[in-house]
């Protein structure tokens, strides 16, 4: 091929690209794992979006419409079922209510609507969602190109699927429903009868378009739990205003009233759990971040036994190293990267984190099992490393220092240089990470990307 328009081609796709690495862009495929990888990435970048849902609970169906203004961080929720309608307006700070009626009464900071609010998390980007609950899953559906749209299809063993209800049914923050399981059940008294889940993505945006999820379960041999739900995705970064509204009920005089406090929890008890989880993420941003395992022991909450920090130490700390790299492994897959350059890559980007810093704010828990902790981090510009690497791999084409065959291993060696040269940090921002108090006393982060993307990497 003629340089010059190779040279072309790359500064095409450079502009194209964006902040995604030249690889990614040259040598992106088709994989089932590469779509869906695609997709992740594409919801990261929506401002807004409108979910129509119809979820069904045994015998019960809710309908309705969610709009989700992220950008300006509001969305309002309609539900209706055969009796009733009601809509939900969620605020930075408040929760407001409007009934059938049309009075609005408003809510505060409640968790009372935590399962709708999380709804509205996984509305925002689906795929990041499945993938917390299995890190692998990506790997486990079967593509379909039909018309416009990727159409993927669950195709994991028996093993995976009741992981996967497991990870619904007893560990799902994901709130599409409530099983209100019984704290002295656990997975061995569970029987998945069914699990189906279908993902529409459109072929040019990489959005999701629908999800489709049917689980079927037995706790304990008691009767059937049948638990399904339809999310269709439109108007991308196209949603209607949505309208501001203002309570007309007056405060200790609406249904919030008449149902009673729900946060009625010993202050007390909440300080130490409070406490509790900053330690928890404290140490765990020293096991995975800077992959620290003393750090870990040293800061864990006094409440972990010593043989249980030990172990969770050594877990969290080779865990993450791990999934960055499978996760690159994946993204890489077919270029012909050897394992050796993405072993170097993983350690270059330890070394660039290792040199963040953070502190940890505050913490406020909305019940003694949801705890939100507030870090403030100086992370690594990330984009700017990747622009670099780009810039410099251009150059080094233009120069002749590699021929068209050797664009892969030079952008790896010119990424692990970057990374390893990395000696300034952005100003601090803070993140919240949500924080999971178990029946058990133990602590759990599920979303370790709360802190590292847009934190610890940006």
């Amino acid at each position: 091929m003629n340089k010059k328009l190779l040279l072309a081609m790359l500064m095409s796709i450079f502009i194209l690209g964006g902040c995604s690495s030249v690889l990614d862009s040259i040598l992106s495929s088709s994989s089932p794992e590469d779509i869906l990888s695609r997709s992740e990435k594409s919801h990261s970048n929506v401002e807004s979006v409108e979910v129509t849902f119809n979820d069904t609970y045994d015998d019960m169906t809710n309908e309705g419409i969610i709009t989700i203004d992220i950008a300006n961080d509001r969305s309002s929720v309609t539900v209706e079922d055969e009796e009733e309608k009601i809509s939900l307006y969620f605020e930075s700070d408040d929760i407001l209510v409007e009934y059938d009626d049309g009075d609005i009464e408003s809510w505060g900071d409640t968790d009372y609507f935590a399962n709708i609010e999380n709804m509205v998390e996984f509305d925002k980007n689906p795929v990041e969602y499945y993938k917390a609950l299995d890190p692998h899953i990506f790997k486990k559906f079967n593509m379909e190109e039909k018309d416009d749209q990727y159409i993927f299809t669950f195709t994991g063993s028996e093993e995976d699927i009741h992981a996967m209800v497991e990870e619904i049914v007893f560990n799902d923050e994901g709130g599409l429903e409530d099983f209100d399981v019984d704290s002295d059940l656990d997975s061995e008294d569970m029987k998945v009868d069914n699990f189906e889940l279908i993902l529409v993505i459109n072929n040019s945006t990489y959005l999701v378009e629908k999800v489709e999820q049917n689980v079927t379960f037995t706790l304990d041999g008691e009767a059937e739990t049948v638990n399904g739900f339809v999310h269709q995705f439109s108007k991308y970064d196209a949603i209607d205003e949505i309208k501001s509204v203002e309570p007309t009920i007056a405060d200790g005089e609406g249904l919030k009233e008449d149902i009673g406090e729900m946060e009625d929890f010993d202050e007390e008890e909440l300080k130490v759990f409070e406490e509790e989880a900053s330690a928890y993420v404290d140490a765990l941003i020293q096991a995975t971040v800077f992959q620290n395992e003393e750090e870990f022991i040293k800061k864990a909450p006094d409440s972990m036994s010593k043989s249980d920090k030990e172990d969770e130490a050594e877990i969290q700390k080779h865990f993450f190293k791990e999934m960055y790299i499978e996760n690159t492994k994946t993204n890489m897959e077919g270029t012909g990267v050897t394992d050796k350059e993405i072993s170097d890559l993983a350690d270059a980007f330890l070394k660039a984190l290792s040199k963040t810093k953070y502190e940890i704010v505050s913490a406020e828990a909305y019940s003694p099992e949801n705890i939100v902790v507030t870090i403030s981090i100086q992370g690594i510009d990330d984009a700017k490393v990747y622009d670099d690497t780009e810039d410099q791999l251009y150059d080094a084409f233009a120069d002749g220092e590699f021929d068209e065959e050797d664009v892969v291993s030079k952008n790896m060696e010119i990424l692990i240089n970057n990374y390893n040269e990395v000696d300034s940090l952005l100003d601090a921002v803070e993140v919240d990470v949500d924080v999971t108090r178990q029946e058990n006393g133990a602590y759990l982060v599920i979303m370790q990307d709360q802190f590292l993307i847009g934190g610890f990497v940006q």
